[in-house]
Protein backbone atom coordinates (compact mmCIF):
# COMPACT_ATOMS: atom_id res chain seq x y z
CA UNK A 1 0.00 0.00 0.00
CA UNK A 2 1.28 3.53 -0.97
CA UNK A 3 0.98 6.55 1.35
CA UNK A 4 -1.45 9.05 0.28
CA UNK A 5 -0.29 12.13 -1.49
CA UNK A 6 -1.07 15.76 -1.96
CA UNK A 7 -2.54 17.38 -4.37
CA UNK A 8 0.77 18.33 -5.68
CA UNK A 9 2.63 14.83 -5.64
CA UNK A 10 4.35 14.60 -2.55
CA UNK A 11 3.66 12.07 -0.30
CA UNK A 12 1.36 12.98 3.18
CA UNK A 13 3.84 13.34 6.20
CA UNK A 14 2.17 12.15 9.39
CA UNK A 15 4.92 13.62 11.48
CA UNK A 16 3.91 17.30 10.11
CA UNK A 17 3.16 20.00 12.95
CA UNK A 18 5.36 18.21 15.58
CA UNK A 19 7.83 21.14 15.17
CA UNK A 20 5.29 23.48 16.23
CA UNK A 21 4.50 21.41 19.39
CA UNK A 22 8.05 20.91 20.05
CA UNK A 23 8.54 24.59 20.37
CA UNK A 24 5.00 25.59 21.70
CA UNK A 25 6.44 22.81 24.93
CA UNK A 26 9.95 24.76 25.00
CA UNK A 27 8.43 27.98 24.94
CA UNK A 28 6.16 26.83 27.88
CA UNK A 29 9.01 25.36 30.06
CA UNK A 30 11.24 28.58 29.73
CA UNK A 31 8.47 31.13 30.99
CA UNK A 32 8.38 28.90 33.38
CA UNK A 33 11.71 28.86 34.28
CA UNK A 34 11.82 32.67 33.79
CA UNK A 35 8.83 32.86 36.09
CA UNK A 36 10.71 30.99 38.85
CA UNK A 37 13.67 33.33 38.51
CA UNK A 38 11.86 36.08 38.22
CA UNK A 39 9.99 35.17 42.00
CA UNK A 40 13.22 34.09 43.52
CA UNK A 41 14.99 37.35 42.69
CA UNK A 42 11.84 38.91 44.09
CA UNK A 43 12.19 37.50 47.19
CA UNK A 44 15.83 37.93 47.39
CA UNK A 45 15.22 41.85 47.44
CA UNK A 46 12.59 41.83 49.57
CA UNK A 47 14.63 39.72 51.92
CA UNK A 48 17.74 41.95 52.27
CA UNK A 49 15.34 44.73 52.29
CA UNK A 50 14.55 43.78 55.45
CA UNK A 51 17.55 42.76 57.01
CA UNK A 52 18.56 46.61 56.00
CA UNK A 53 15.80 48.14 58.06
CA UNK A 54 15.90 45.52 60.73
CA UNK A 55 17.88 47.82 63.36
CA UNK A 56 15.39 50.69 62.34
CA UNK A 57 12.58 48.41 63.70
CA UNK A 58 14.79 47.44 66.44
CA UNK A 59 15.46 51.08 67.54
CA UNK A 60 11.64 51.82 67.19
CA UNK A 61 10.70 49.14 69.37
CA UNK A 62 13.58 49.72 71.99
CA UNK A 63 12.51 53.66 72.34
CA UNK A 64 9.03 52.50 73.35
CA UNK A 65 10.48 49.79 75.98
CA UNK A 66 12.57 52.80 77.42
CA UNK A 67 9.79 54.81 77.59
CA UNK A 68 7.50 51.80 79.86
CA UNK A 69 10.80 51.38 82.26
CA UNK A 70 10.94 55.13 83.02
CA UNK A 71 7.20 55.17 83.97
CA UNK A 72 7.69 51.97 86.28
CA UNK A 73 10.54 54.05 88.32
CA UNK A 74 7.86 56.75 88.61
CA UNK A 75 5.00 54.13 89.49
CA UNK A 76 3.06 51.55 89.29
CA UNK A 77 0.06 50.74 86.94
CA UNK A 78 -3.40 50.82 88.85
CA UNK A 79 -4.25 47.43 87.11
CA UNK A 80 -2.46 44.06 86.43
CA UNK A 81 -1.63 44.96 82.52
CA UNK A 82 -1.11 48.68 81.38
CA UNK A 83 -0.99 49.22 77.17
CA UNK A 84 -0.32 52.79 75.97
CA UNK A 85 1.07 53.57 72.43
CA UNK A 86 4.52 54.94 72.38
CA UNK A 87 4.27 57.39 69.21
CA UNK A 88 7.60 58.76 68.06
CA UNK A 89 9.74 59.64 64.86
CA UNK A 90 12.75 59.16 62.86
CA UNK A 91 14.91 59.67 60.18
CA UNK A 92 12.32 57.92 58.31
CA UNK A 93 9.18 59.72 59.96
CA UNK A 94 6.75 58.88 62.41
CA UNK A 95 6.17 55.55 64.04
CA UNK A 96 3.80 54.01 66.73
CA UNK A 97 4.52 51.03 69.21
CA UNK A 98 2.34 49.37 70.86
CA UNK A 99 3.47 48.59 74.37
CA UNK A 100 2.14 46.76 77.10
CA UNK A 101 3.09 46.29 80.64
CA UNK A 102 1.83 43.06 82.99
CA UNK A 103 2.35 42.93 86.69
CA UNK A 104 4.06 39.67 87.41
CA UNK A 105 3.74 39.12 91.06
CA UNK A 106 6.05 40.17 94.03
CA UNK A 107 6.60 43.75 92.66
CA UNK A 108 8.08 42.02 89.46
CA UNK A 109 6.77 43.52 85.49
CA UNK A 110 6.81 42.33 82.39
CA UNK A 111 7.25 44.71 79.33
CA UNK A 112 6.62 43.50 75.79
CA UNK A 113 6.24 46.38 72.65
CA UNK A 114 5.67 45.54 69.22
CA UNK A 115 4.79 48.22 65.88
CA UNK A 116 1.05 49.28 66.47
CA UNK A 117 -2.11 48.00 64.16
CA UNK A 118 -4.04 50.91 63.05
CA UNK A 119 -6.61 50.10 65.30
CA UNK A 120 -4.27 50.23 68.64
CA UNK A 121 -3.27 53.80 66.95
CA UNK A 122 -6.91 55.25 67.32
CA UNK A 123 -7.70 53.70 70.77
CA UNK A 124 -4.43 53.72 72.68
CA UNK A 125 -3.03 56.55 74.99
CA UNK A 126 0.04 58.11 73.82
CA UNK A 127 3.34 58.63 75.52
CA UNK A 128 1.45 58.84 79.23
CA UNK A 129 3.75 61.00 81.34
CA UNK A 130 2.53 58.38 84.34
CA UNK A 131 0.42 56.05 85.17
Amino acid sequence: MRPRSHPQGKPHDRRRGSALLLVMMMSVFTMGIWGVAFRSTRDAIDTEAFHNQRTDFEQRVVKGLAWAGNLLQEGKPSGARYSFLYAGSDTDGKFFTHVEIRERGSGKFEVDARPATTNEIRRLPRNPERF
